[in-house]
């Protein structure tokens, strides 16, 4: 093959490839003009909405870093399905003394241990309620079935030092038992507080109905009418 036939040969592939290339270069065009049509006429792939999406549950401390376990001067545990409950009050000298029971002090150990677990009691938000809301399914109606109640020293008030009351009414155990449903209420009157149903963590509520079943001794045997932890001051 002379250089000039082989010249000719490459030249002619050349012109093949090129009008090879040609039918698959049209569809290509073609494509592209269908899919800018169709972006124009329904807008962008769908992407999910960012305010349709299910935000991370909210996860809050009861205590916040301006208080201090000492600042816990009163407690009171009820348990609705035994009728069992304390009420805990501390004294000057800061140890632990029954407010329901006259001349009895609590174990200081169990009162001490009781302390702790409602200071470091966490909520998870679950779910908004209102009035039309079925707190039965929550095991909250018609009366939950343990309260948690404790008194918090309030600084700064315009009269001096003060209690903050705050009463935690909890229902029954989640489907996976890891957390009991619980939500705010009034101390006197028993009226739910705030907007949410929260979850509470099982392993603490159940500490403390443990303790009122075996180290507070002995027991009052009526559960009060309210929640209010603390006895009412002469």
């Amino acid at each position: 093959m002379d250089i000039e036939f082989f010249n000719v040969f490459v030249h002619m592939n050349q012109k093949r490839v090129r009008k090879s290339n040609l039918p698959y270069t049209v569809m290509l065009l073609l494509f592209a003009g269908v899919m800018v049509g169709l972006l124009i006429a329904n807008g962008p792939p769908f992407q999910p909405s960012t305010d349709r999406a299910t935000p991370a549950a909210s996860i809050r401390p009861i205590f916040g870093a301006e208080e201090s376990l000492d600042d816990i001067i009163g407690i009171r545990l009820v348990n609705r399905l035994s009728d069992e409950s304390i009420l805990l009050v501390r004294s000057p000298d800061n140890s632990w003394v029954r407010g329901d029971v006259a001349n009895t002090a609590p174990d200081p150990t169990a009162a001490e241990l009781a302390t702790e677990v409602i200071y470091n009691l966490w909520l998870t938000e679950l779910v908004k309620f209102d009035e039309t809301t079925d707190f039965s399914q929550y095991g909250l109606d018609p009366q939950p079935q343990f309260v948690v109640s404790f008194g918090v020293i309030a600084y700064n008030q315009s009269n001096g030092n003060e209690v903050k009351d705050t009463t935690l009414q909890i229902g029954s155990l989640n489907p996976t038992q890891t957390a009991y449903y619980a939500v705010f209420a009034d101390g006197i009157t028993n009226d739910r507080l705030g907007e949410w149903v929260y979850l509470i963590d099982t392993g603490s509520i159940n500490t403390l109905m443990y303790l009122l079943a075996t180290d507070f001794a002995p027991l009052d045997a009526t559960p009060p009418a309210d929640e209010s932890q603390m006895p009412p001051t002469s």
